[in-house]
C-alpha cells in the first residue's frame, strides 16, 4: 500500500514548489497543484503562483528575433500554453471569499494520493459565527484522458450556514511571465476565448484559439449538486449560470443546516485540434459520459488501473521509507506526464509546470525512456511513435543546417523543428541523433520487435546514421566529427567530442545491423523508403570502425574532446556558493575556456557503451571528470552515482542517490516552482536499476551486478523481456529470480553464465563462497577452553579463575600459557611449557567429546544446507587446531570440505 503524499505547509515560500509536487497528469492533460478556490491569479503580492492547465503538445508559435541573426537560425519557436482554467471556484460566506491562505484555517493538509490518482486539500474554517470544513478532491482520468473531475465538499459543525459557490471557467489564461533566468521563456500571448451559453442541460463550453499556431481547444463542463441534512430542516440550494467576456460560470446558493453537507462535483472534458477535428462536439461527448458515469464509478475506475500499474512497476525497499516515498514519487510522476498518442512526447519538466517551454529535449531518450523500455514496453513504443513521426521534418532540419542528406532531430521542440535560439549550447548538439537511435535500437534488442523497426523505426536509424557521414571528416584514416556540443553545455562548439563520437558509432552500427536483420526477414520496405545503398552501409561500418576516440596517455583516460584537457582549471575555491548554477553568474564564453563541467559527458557515454572499456580507463576517467562537475543540471547526479556504485564505491553512490531522490521533494535545484524535472525523476529509477541492481543489457543478453547500499535491506522490482516478466528480488547475501517465460532463459549474473528456468525460482549467491569463523559464530566452545587451563593451573597449583580467563580470548594457546603461568611460583622450562600446553588440549578434547549434533539448532544447519544448495562454497578459517574435530562432532564436515586452521597455518 503506497500511502498519499502530505504536506501541511502554508508557507509563501513553498507555494509554487507545491503547485508542482502535488500536480495532477495523465500525459494528455496537466494541471499544477494551486489552490482553485482562491479569488486571484496570484496568491498576492508575497505569494506568487503558477496556475497553469495545459494539453501536450498544444502550442503557440512565438517569434525569434536576433540582433544579429544568421542563416538557418530558426525565426519563430514553440511554447505550450495555458488553458482555460476549468478548477477555478470560489467560496462567500459572510463577505469574505474563504481561501487557506487568507481566512482563519485550521488543520489544513494538503494530498497526492498514488494508489487513487487524486490530489486535493482539506481545512477547517473558523470565525465568530459558523464554523464549517472544506474539502477539495480532483482527478485526471487515466482510462478517458480528456476527463478531469472536481468534487468540493463542504460540512456545517454546529450552526446553520448560508454561503454562495461559484464554478465555472475562466478564460483569462496566460503563461508564467519569464525572467532572466534562461530556463523560463518570455510570456505567449494570451489564448483568444469563446465563452457559449449555457444550454437547458446546464452544459458550460469554452472555445480557445491559439493567434499563430491555428489550434483549437474546447472546454465542456456540467456541475450537479447533492446534500445529506438534517432532517427537520431541508436546505435551500438554488444554481444560476452567468457568462462574461473572460468566464462562465454557476453560482449555488446554499443554506446548509448544522451537521450536514452539501458536494458539488464539477465535470470537464477538453479536446484539442491535432488530435480531433472536431473538439467542441468531442468534448461535450466525453463530459456528458464522465457525468453519466458518475465520480463513484470515475474513482473505482482510477484506482483499479492503479492497483494494476503499481502491481507491475513498484520498486519495493525494505528498511528505507524515505527512499521508497521518493521511488513512489518518481514513478507515479513519470506515469502522470507519459504520453500515448505519438504526437507529444515527457516535456522536460513534464505536465507540472512551464519551465523549458514545454519542450522535449534528449531527457527523454537517455534518462526516461529506459523506465518504459524495461517496465512498459507497450507504452515505450507509443513514445518511439513521437520521433518516427517527426522523420520528415527531422529531414528538413537537416537540409536548413545543409546537411545534404540524413535527418537532424532538433535539440528541443514540441512538433519537431528547432526551437532553440542559441546554437552554441542548442543545435550543435547533435547527439540527439545517436540518443534517438540508441532508443530504438534498445527498445529492439530488450523486445524482439523487429516488426516495429519495418515499419519506420528502422528509417530513423538509416536517416540519423547518414547524417554522421554529413558531418564528419577523415583525417590519418580516422572518422572525426567537428564543431559539436556534446551533453555538457559548460563546454560548447568543440572538435571530436568522446561522448558525440561515441554514440555516433554505435548509431552507424544499429543502423547496419538492423538492416541486416531486416534484409535476412525479407522485409525491406525501410531500404526501399530511404534508397539505402549497399555502398552506404559500407560506409556507415567504416566510419563506426574508425571513429576517433579522444584519449590522454599521460592521465590513462578518455578525453572529453580534443582541447578540453588543455584548458585552465575553474577555480572552484573562490567561486561563492550563490554563484550556482554558474550559467545565472558567469558570461557563457568564460565557462567555455575552462575545466568544468556543467553534467556527465565522457562518463555518460561509459555509463551507457562501456562494455568493451577497461573498467581501470572508465574509472579514471570520472574520477576526473567528477572533480570538474558542477552537477548545475539535475541530469548529473544518478550518472556519476550509478557508475560510483557499479564500482563499488557505495558511500559516494549513497551520497549521489540522496542528491537523485531528493531533487524534487526538496527542491534542491530551486527552481522546482517551474515544474518537475522529469528526467531526474526518471534518473532515480535508472539509479536504482542499473546502478543499485546492475541491471544491464550487452547485445541481447541480460547482465546483473547488484550492489546494496548498506541502507536497504532488500531491493526488488520486476522488468518486461521480450513480453516475458523477470522478477527480481536482491538481499544482502543473493539474489532470487523468477523467470515467468516459456523458455529457459540465459543471464549473466556477476558475469558468469546463469540459465533461469520457465516458471522457476533460481537463486544467484552475490559471492562464490563464505569463510566462517568456528568458535563464537558456529559454535560456543569458551567454556571448554576455561575448564581445560583451569584444570592445567589447578594440577600446577597456580590460580586461574573467569576474570583471569577474559585476558586469553583471542589469544594463540603458547600465549594463554604465558599469561597464566605469570602467577606461577617458579619459572617453567619450554619443554614442561610444551608438555603442558599438550595437556591442556587433552583436557580440551577430552571435553570436546561431549559436543553432538543436538549442540547445533536445526534451523541454522538447514540456512546453511540453504546457501549451499543456492551455490555458495563454504569454509572455515579458525585459529583452532581443533576446528575438523569440533565440526566432526556438530555433523557439519559435509557443509565445510575446506578448513583453514591452526594445523594449517604458520601464524594463526
Amino acid at each position: 500500500m503506497i500511502r498519499p503524499f502530505i504536506s501541511t505547509s502554508l508557507d509563501p515560500a513553498d507555494l509554487q514548489v507545491q503547485e508542482s509536487l502535488f500536480h495532477l497528469g495523465n500525459g494528455y492533460l496537466g494541471m499544477r497543484g494551486y489552490f482553485p478556490e482562491h479569488r486571484d491569479t496570484a496568491y498576492g503580492e508575497d505569494m506568487p503562483s503558477m496556475r497553469g492547465t495545459y494539453i501536450n503538445a498544444f502550442f503557440e508559435r512565438i517569434p525569434m528575433q536576433y540582433p544579429e541573426a544568421h542563416v538557418g537560425f530558426p525565426l519563430e519557436g514553440e511554447r505550450m500554453v495555458v488553458l482555460p482554467d476549468a478548477r477555478r471556484l470560489t467560496i462567500d460566506f459572510d463577505n469574505e471569499a474563504i481561501s487557506p491562505l487568507r481566512s482563519n484555517v485550521e488543520n489544513f493538509e494538503r494530498f497526492l494520493d498514488p494508489m487513487q490518482g487524486q490530489s486535493g486539500h482539506s481545512y477547517d474554517y473558523v470565525s465568530d459565527g459558523s464554523d464549517f470544513s472544506v474539502e477539495i478532491r480532483e482527478m485526471l482520468s487515466f482510462m478517458r484522458r480528456e476527463v478531469f473531475c472536481q468534487r468540493l465538499t463542504i460540512r456545517s459543525h454546529d450552526e446553520p450556514l448560508d454561503l454562495t459557490v461559484r464554478a465555472g471557467v475562466d478564460g483569462r489564461a496566460r503563461n508564467a511571465t519569464g525572467s532572466s533566468d534562461p530556463r523560463i521563456a518570455a510570456p505567449a500571448d494570451t489564448l483568444k476565448t469563446d465563452m457559449k451559453t449555457v444550454n437547458n442541460t446546464g452544459l458550460l463550453t469554452v472555445d480557445a484559439r491559439t493567434g499563430e499556431s491555428n489550434l483549437r481547444a474546447s472546454i465542456a463542463e456540467i456541475l450537479t449538486a447533492d446534500y445529506s441534512t438534517d432532517p427537520d430542516r431541508e436546505p435551500y440550494l438554488n444554481t444560476e449560470y452567468e457568462i462574461t467576456p473572460n468566464m462562465a460560470y454557476a453560482t449555488f446558493r446554499i443554506s446548509l443546516p448544522a451537521h450536514s453537507h452539501i458536494r458539488i462535483t464539477r465535470y470537464v472534458a477538453y479536446a484539442d485540434s491535432r488530435r480531433v477535428q472536431d473538439p467542441a462536439q468531442t468534448a461535450e461527448r466525453r463530459v456528458r459520459e464522465a457525468k453519466a458515469y458518475g465520480w463513484a464509478n470515475l474513482a473505482a475506475e482510477q484506482t483499479a488501473y492503479l492497483a494494476s500499474f503499481w502491481q507491475r512497476h513498484r520498486i519495493t525497499i525494505d528498511g528505507d521509507s524515505e527512499s521508497q516515498r521518493a521511488l513512489d514519487f518518481a514513478v507515479y510522476s513519470l506515469l502522470q506526464s507519459a504520453a500515448h498518442d505519438g504526437i507529444s512526447l515527457i516535456p522536460a519538466k513534464g505536465l507540472s509546470g512551464e519551465g523549458y517551454e514545454g519542450h522535449y529535449f534528449w531527457d527523454f531518450e537517455i534518462y526516461l525512456f529506459p523506465f518504459f523500455l524495461w517496465s512498459w514496453p507497450e507504452r515505450a513504443k507509443k513514445l518511439l511513435d513521437y520521433r518516427v513521426n517527426t522523420l520528415d521534418q527531422a529531414k528538413k532540419n537537416a537540409r536548413i543546417l545543409g546537411y545534404e542528406r540524413g535527418a537532424q532531430y532538433a535539440w528541443r521542440t514540441i512538433t519537431g523543428p528547432e526551437c532553440s535560439g542559441y546554437f552554441p549550447s542548442g543545435s550543435a548538439q547533435l547527439h540527439i541523433n545517436a540518443d534517438i537511435a540508441h532508443s530504438i535500437y534498445q527498445y529492439f534488442l530488450l523486445t524482439g520487435d523487429l516488426a516495429y523497426l519495418a515499419d519506420g523505426g528502422a528509417d530513423v536509424l538509416i536517416e540519423t546514421a547518414r547524417t554522421w557521414l554529413e558531418v564528419g571528416t577523415w583525417r590519418d584514416n580516422h572518422f572525426m566529427i567537428f564543431g559539436v556540443t556534446g551533453p555538457d553545455e559548460y563546454t560548447c562548439l568543440i572538435d571530436n567530442n568522446y561522448y558525440t563520437n561515441r554514440a555516433a558509432a554505435a548509431n552507424l552500427r544499429a543502423a547496419v545491423d538492423i538492416v541486416d536483420r531486416l534484409d535476412d526477414a525479407g522485409l525491406t520496405g525501410a531500404v526501399e523508403r530511404t534508397g539505402l545503398t549497399i555502398e552506404e552501409r559500407s560506409q556507415f561500418l567504416g566510419a563506426a570502425d574508425s571513429m576517433y576516440l579522444p584519449y590522454d596517455e599521460r592521465l590513462g583516460i578518455n578525453a572529453q574532446d580534443d582541447s578540453f584537457l588543455l584548458l585552465p582549471e575553474w577555480d572552484f575555491a573562490n567561486t561563492p556558493d550563490d554563484h550556482y548554477p554558474l550559467l545565472l553568474h558567469y558570461h557563457p564564453s568564460k565557462l567555455y575556456r575552462h575545466q568544468v563541467l556543467k553534467q556527465p559527458d565522457t562518463t555518460l557515454a561509459h555509463f551507457l557503451f562501456e562494455e568493451d572499456l577497461q573498467s581501470d580507463t572508465v574509472r579514471r576517467s570520472r574520477h576526473y571528470y567528477e572533480r570538474r562537475t558542477t552537477h548545475d543540471s539535475s541530469l548529473s547526479p544518478c550518472i556519476y552515482g550509478a557508475m560510483a556504485a557499479r564500482d563499488g564505491e557505495m558511500k559516494k553512490a549513497w551520497h549521489y542517490f540522496t542528491l537523485t531522490r531528493d531533487t524534487d521533494l526538496r527542491n534542491l535545484q530551486g527552481n522546482t516552482a517551474d515544474g518537475l524535472h522529469l528526467g531526474n525523476l526518471g534518473g532515480t529509477w535508472l539509479f536504482v536499476k542499473m546502478g543499485f541492481a546492475g541491471l544491464t543489457q550487452s547485445g541481447q543478453t541480460l547482465c546483473l551486478d547488484p550492489r546494496l547500499p548498506q541502507q536497504w535491506k532488500r531491493l526488488a522490482f520486476g522488468v518486461t523481456y521480450h513480453g516475458d516478466r523477470l522478477d527480481i528480488s536482491i538481499d544482502r547475501l543473493e539474489t532470487t529470480l523468477f523467470w515467468h517465460g516459456a523458455t529457459p532463459l540465459s543471464i549473466l549474473y556477476k558475469g558468469r553464465p546463469v540459465t533461469l528456468a520457465p516458471n522457476e525460482e533460481t537463486i544467484c549467491p552475490h559471492y562464490l563462497g563464505l569463510i566462517f569463523d568456528l568458535d563464537g559464530v558456529l559454535c560456543h566452545t569458551d567454556m571448554y577452553h576455561y575448564e581445560a587451563w583451569k584444570a592445567v593451573a589447578d594440577e600446577q597449583g597456580i590460580p586461574f579463575d573467569e576474570n583471569d580467563n577474559v585476558r586469553l580470548r583471542g589469544v594463540s594457546r603458547m600465549e594463554s600459557l604465558s599469561i597464566i603461568l605469570e602467577k606461577a611460583a617458579r619459572t617453567y622450562t619450554e619443554r614442561e611449557k610444551l608438555a603442558l600446553a599438550a595437556g591442556k588440549n587433552e583436557h580440551y578434547r577430552t571435553l570436546l567429546g561431549r559436543l553432538s549434533p543436538d549442540d547445533f539448532a536445526d534451523r541454522h544447519r538447514a540456512r546453511l544446507k540453504t546457501l549451499t544448495d543456492a551455490g555458495f562454497k563454504l569454509a572455515i578459517g579458525s585459529s583452532s587446531k581443533n576446528a575438523g574435530y569440533i565440526l566432526e562432532r556438530l555433523g557439519l564436515t559435509d557443509l565445510f570440505p575446506v578448513v583453514a586452521d591452526g594445523t594449517k597455518i604458520t601464524n594463526s
